[in-house]
């Protein structure tokens, strides 16, 4: 089962939930976490929300990601198969029963350092003014490109790896007029994580439809 690459990049709808202290309690008590920070109530501060409960803002999104995903093409089937791998948090200040939280996110896919495309082009005939031209190459992480550590930006970097990665297609180029007349590409790559391999495929077609001389 595959995921186009055309995905990379799409929005998540935003999920917007308000912090009730029943779901704060909740929380603590699941943990075995006896605070009275989270319990005691009055408290002329109030009471106060487990740091982690920060991780359940995103539980809704997590568990129902099907119906947050904006576009109606996407391989629901292939979420199935999701697992929950990493999660990066950074506080800011503690979170209150009332609070208002609006998560929001797009789908990614994680670097793997600096690629290098190469490309032969071979000339297989020429017809009617029109030359056709076959295009082969590969992708590959730039020889000496130390693995990227993982950051806050990218807490995956250096977790996946290129394991292959080959282009292919073919062109047409109009002589006569000195203009590409079609070309068809077709990209697959590998990658490589946790013990896993995930392919993925982007094809891209552009045909000239029209031509219109300069006046």
């Amino acid at each position: 089962m595959n995921i186009n690459s055309q995905f990379v990049g799409i929005s998540l709808k935003p999920c917007r939930v308000k912090i009730h202290w029943r779901d704060t309690m909740n929380y603590a008590a699941a943990i075995e976490d006896n605070n009275p920070l989270y319990f005691d109530d009055e408290r002329e501060e109030g009471i106060i929300a487990p740091p982690m409960f920060a991780v359940a803002a995103t539980w809704p999104v997590i568990g129902n990601l099907s119906d947050f995903i904006e576009t109606t093409d996407f391989p629901r089937e292939i979420l199935l198969t999701q697992v929950h791998y990493t999660e990066h948090i950074r506080f800011y200040r503690p979170v209150r029963p009332g609070a208002e939280w609006s998560t929001e996110g797009s789908m990614t896919i994680p670097m793997m350092g600096d690629l290098v495309t190469k490309v032969k082009r071979n000339l297989e005939s020429v017809e009617g003014g029109v030359a056709k031209i076959k295009v082969e190459g590969t992708i590959e992480v730039n020889e000496g490109d130390e693995p990227a550590e993982p950051s806050e930006a990218n807490p995956m970097a250096g977790m996946v790896k290129l394991s292959e990665g080959k282009i292919e297609g073919r062109s047409e180029f109009d002589n006569k007029r000195g203009l590409l007349k079609k070309r068809t590409v077709t990209i697959t790559m590998v990658m490589a994580m946790m013990g896993q391999k995930i392919p993925t495929k982007q094809e891209e077609t552009r045909e000239l439809v029209e031509f219109k001389a300069a006046e």
